[in-house]
Parts: C-alpha cells; sequence; structure tokens
C-alpha cells in the first residue's frame, strides 16, 4: 500500500524549531555577515508573529472607534499601539521577505536583531505607558469631566 506521506516540518510546533544556537548568536562574523543566506529557521514562527501584529492593527483600528468619544486618553494609547502593531508587522514581513529573496545587506543578521532590539523597546515603552501613565491620565480626565459639570455654560446668542 502506498501511505501518504505529509510534510510538516514547516509547522513552528514541531519538536526542535525553537531551539536556538547560542554560541553563534555572540559570534560577530557570523552576526555581521552581509549576505546572510536565505536557510532560516524560522520563518514560519515569524510569518505567524508579524502577520498577528497586523491582524491585530486591523482589529484596534476598528475597536478604538468606540472610545473616541467616551475615553480620548484609552483612544490616544490605542492609536499609538495601532501605529506599532502596524509598522512592526508591516517591517517584519518585509525583513523576512527580503530574507528569503536573499537581498544584500537588508537580509543580514544585524538587521533582523536589530529590528527584534526595536520592538523589544518599544514595546516596553507602551507597556510603561499602559501601567503607569494611562491611570494617571483617566483620572485626570474622569476629574476633569467632574469639574466641567459644575462650570457655567456659554448661553446661546439671540438672533
Amino acid at each position: 500500500m502506498n501511505k501518504l506521506k505529509i510534510n510538516l516540518s514547516w509547522l513552528p510546533l514541531r519538536p526542535g524549531a525553537w531551539e536556538v544556537d547560542w554560541p553563534k548568536l555572540v559570534d560577530l562574523n557570523y552576526i555581521l555577515a552581509p549576505n546572510a543566506g536565505s536557510s532560516f529557521r524560522y520563518y514560519s514562527q515569524f510569518v505567524i508573529l508579524f502577520s498577528l501584529f497586523l491582524v491585530g492593527s486591523v482589529f484596534i483600528s476598528f475597536w478604538r472607534r468606540r472610545f473616541k468619544i467616551v475615553n480620548p486618553p484609552k483612544f490616544h494609547f490605542l492609536n499609538r499601539l495601532l501605529v506599532y502593531l502596524f509598522s512592526f508587522g508591516l517591517t517584519g514581513l518585509i525583513l523576512l521577505f527580503m530574507r528569503f529573496e536573499n537581498a544584500k545587506l537588508l537580509s543580514s543578521r544585524i538587521v533582523f536583531i536589530l529590528a527584534i532590539i526595536s520592538f523589544l523597546i518599544w514595546g516596553g515603552r507602551l507597556a510603561y505607558e499602559y501601567l503607569r501613565k494611562l491611570p494617571l491620565l483617566e483620572k485626570s480626565y474622569q476629574t476633569q469631566l467632574l469639574k466641567q459639570k459644575y462650570l457655567p455654560r456659554r448661553r446661546a446668542k439671540k438672533s
């Protein structure tokens, strides 16, 4: 009998898919090579990650409209998160495509490492803003709304 064999080596959850050769990552000749080659074991994982960033940005673009009038500080934060997710999703997919096509310099390992480091720094900055600044901004916005309730309003002009 002929059995149908399916190649599942591209799946991100296969055994050994997340193994990293750490001594290679600190070798400067390995990192700074201008032409890294198109053999990259983590295509599927990073394609899924960057595609989720793009899908998340589309989801946030529709979801943030609810907060425009109700909660302006949260709307402002969601705008920043939208830009973050869209820019890193698109940049990551472009860098992966350049790596796949073996484009010189844009497919180098250092560019990809710098993109991941900037992703982590910007993500940490957004997490700080969400955890520390956003509650303070929401509290000041709520007190402003409470004060406006007691301030006199302008009268309409008589025609």
